[in-house]
């Protein structure tokens, strides 16, 4: 087998190592063999030492504590720089300690360790020596210098009283001390934390300082507690340079019976020169304050469905509140039968306004109560009369007072009244009422002068049918049933009277019928419009009739036999207060029973007052005037209103008229009613209701005739 022709290699040898270690051998050999010189141009290599930073610095460390910085140590050259020795010279130099370096390889680098322990407050200064292997830096010196600090704690107050801080209390700085003032017992909403002193704890000094504790002390430390405070470790809070941390503080006293209060707040801290700093806390108690009280009127709602109320809830409707007692008589509209909406609340949104309490915000307690009202009625009753707000519907003209009681979850107390008047802004208002007779029904009866066509008979236009005016439809006697027939019938029947036109005609404003205030009340505008007021002075008839009965049935008895010892109605053997009522309607005589009788009472109001001026049968009187009803279907005749006539309305030099005169009827010539002028109207309905009915018919209506 033939092979191929070797390949032809110059320097086979040279790729072997062996053969390349023997090459320099033999060539260096020849080289000195041929008295080769190299002169200066080899140099051996030597170690060189760099050093940085040129000296340490530590500042000032804690004393008791140290600190440790670093050299650089750098071999400046490609050769190994061995360490041969480190030593700290100087007077201080025990306060420097080295930590191990042998060498640092070529070309390359290492740290040093260098570590200051602070014994004392003295400025130390030494120096690090660092002997090597290098020729040209056999010794390198290093200088040192430290500073031994104690820890410095800093305790400051703070409590402004400006905005926006507005903070509850005071702070002194020497001695420190935090005057918390008097504060309640409670708050419902107690102090913001921000409203609270505040107690600020810093490291004031350069070294580290480490607070241990924060701690309340002291008979009453329970009264205070630390807000904000962090959760201190075990070992304490470490507050480098410049860090702090602030707590504040809150008292609350724990004892109505306990006047003042003290405790401290300590601070420990390692700060040798005041390891515990002491802030002295002082409180009061302050004694429970009454509410701050105001009420109002801030809504009337009319009696007439449709009418919109009245509105007086707005801030500027309470610039007058609080007060002791408001009088708000001229301010608000309040018209007999309106629902009065009374408020203690400026705000409900907002504790801070009135009613409210310094210290329990709204957490309050109400009682209205209605101490007066027009004398001779029942006082109103209250609805919502233990809550912020409450409800009362005045049925009679004339002024009340509502009064307010609230207190506090401690039971302090204070009291506002409110006056305010029911009125009707008319110009001649009558007024009946006959208080104390529940489920007793009485009409007023108010009769124009030119119903009037018997100026003697004392019952002429008494029940004038509807159809005796000028119009062919109107009734000359306001009651409540001929109102009640104008009401269902308007097309036929009306009380046109005076002028043409609406706003001089008569209005029944209040209709009672036994079982409400016991109050019936007409109005009139403008009543110099009668025809016969046109050149004289014109009368109103006033009546009171006895319409029904629905008390229950007496026990007493009695006997009517229609003659002078007994008539319908009279006292015969019943109780002085008392009336015979025959139990045969129709006859008038026979067996009866005795029934207390309703006394009826007029007052006249004049130009929009709301104090009468006239009153009928007239108060005070001793004995009593008591004027009483017979038998229902009575009609009694009690008084006439005299009015100035047209010529005399505005003719008084201020502008005025002259007043209005009350005449009441059946007197003995005084102010007595001695002989009561009555009359039956109507019939008495058979069955035990005592009802008066109908008695005629006029054009198909049913009607009241006298008996």
């Amino acid at each position: 087998m033939r092979h191929p022709p070797a390949r032809v290699n110059h320097f086979p040898d040279l790729l072997r190592p062996a053969f390349m270690v023997r090459w320099v051998v033999v060539s260096m050999a020849w080289l000195l063999a041929q008295g080769c010189s190299c002169g200066g141009q080899v140099q051996q290599i030597t170690p060189e030492l760099a050093v940085t930073p040129a000296g340490l610095d530590f500042g000032k460390v804690k004393v008791g504590g140290q600190a440790t910085r670093a050299l650089r140590l750098e071999a400046k050259t490609n050769a190994l720089v061995q360490i041969t020795r480190l030593t700290v010279e100087g007077a201080d130099a025990s306060a420097f300690t080295v930590g191990a370096v042998a060498s640092v390889e070529a070309l390359g680098t290492a740290d040093l360790p260098v570590t200051f322990q602070a014994t004392g407050t003295d400025v130390a200064v030494g120096s690090l020596v660092i002997e090597t292997n290098s020729p040209t830096t056999p010794k390198l010196t290093v200088p040192l210098v430290g500073e031994g600090a104690v820890p410095t704690i800093g305790v400051d107050l703070e409590c402004r009283a400006m905005a926006p801080d507005n903070c509850v209390g005071s702070v002194t700085a020497s001695p420190r001390a935090i005057d918390f003032g008097a504060e309640p017992l409670r708050r419902v909403t107690p102090l913001p934390v921000t409203r609270l002193p505040a107690v600020f704890v810093r490291n004031a000094g350069l070294v580290d300082v480490t607070v241990r504790a924060v701690r309340l002390g002291g008979a009453d430390a329970a009264a205070f507690t630390v807000e904000g405070l962090p959760p201190l470790p075990p070992q304490g809070q470490v507050l480098a340079e410049g860090e702090g941390f602030n707590v504040r503080v809150r008292f609350v006293p724990r004892s109505a019976t306990q006047a003042s209060y003290a405790a401290t707040l300590t601070v420990e801290s390692d700060d040798a020169s005041a390891p515990a700093i002491v802030i002295a806390l002082r409180g009061t108690l302050l004694p429970n304050a009454a509410p701050q009280v105001c009420a109002n009127v801030v809504r009337v709602v009319p009696a007439a469905a449709g009418d919109a109320p009245r509105e007086y809830g707005g801030a500027s409707f309470w610039t007058t509140m609080p007060g002791p007692e408001v009088d708000l008589s001229l301010v608000r509209d309040v018209r007999p039968g309106d629902t009065v909406q009374l408020s203690a609340t400026l705000d409900a949104a907002n504790p801070a306004t009135c009613s409210f309490d310094p210290e329990d915000g709204r957490q309050l307690s109400y009682a209205w109560s209605v101490v007066s009202g027009p004398p001779g009625v029942p006082l109103p009753a209250l609805t919502g009369a233990t809550s912020a707000l409450a409800r009362l519907t005045p049925v009679a003209v004339g002024n009340y007072v509502v009064e307010l009681t609230v207190r506090d979850s401690a039971m302090a107390s204070a009291t506002v009244r409110l006056r305010f008047a029911a009125r009707l802004k008319k110009d001649l208002v009558v007024q009946l009422e006959w208080p104390g007779y529940a489920n007793v029904d009485l009409d007023l009866h108010l009769v124009r002068p030119s119903a009037v066509s018997d100026v003697n008979d004392p019952f002429s236009g008494a029940f004038s049918y509807f159809g005796a005016g000028p119009s062919g439809r109107t009734s000359g006697d306001l009651n409540g049933y001929a109102a009640s027939l104008a009401r269902s019938d308007p097309g036929r029947f009306d009380f046109d009277w005076g002028d043409a036109g609406t706003d001089d005609n008569p209005a029944l404003d209040v209709d009672d019928k036994g079982m409400g205030g016991l109050v019936e009340s007409v109005s009139l505008n403008y009543p110099e419009r009668d025809e016969r007021c046109a050149t004289q002075p014109c009368r109103y008839r006033v009546y009171a009739h006895y319409f029904k009965d629905l008390r229950p049935i007496p026990t007493a008895a009695c006997f009517v036999d229609g003659g002078a010892a007994c008539g319908d109605g009279d006292g015969c053997n019943c109780t002085p207060s008392s009336r015979c009522v025959a139990s045969n309607a129709d006859a008038g005589v026979g067996p009866g029973l005795c029934f207390d009788q309703p006394k009826p009472q007029l007052r006249f109001f004049f130009f929009g007052s709301a104090t009468p001026n006239a009153v009928v049968p007239l108060e005070g009187l001793m004995p009593p005037n008591r004027v009483t009803l017979g038998a229902p279907c009575a009609l009694m005749y009690l008084a006439d209103v005299v009015w100035p006539n047209r010529a005399l309305i505005g003719s008084l030099p201020d502008g005025g008229s002259p007043p209005p005169q009350v005449v009441a009827q059946g007197t003995d010539g005084g102010v007595r009613i001695e002989q009561p002028i009555v009359r039956a109207y109507g019939r008495r309905a058979l069955g035990q209701d005592l009802q008066c009915v109908s008695n005629d018919d006029r054009s198909g209506t049913a009607w009241y005739a006298p008996q």
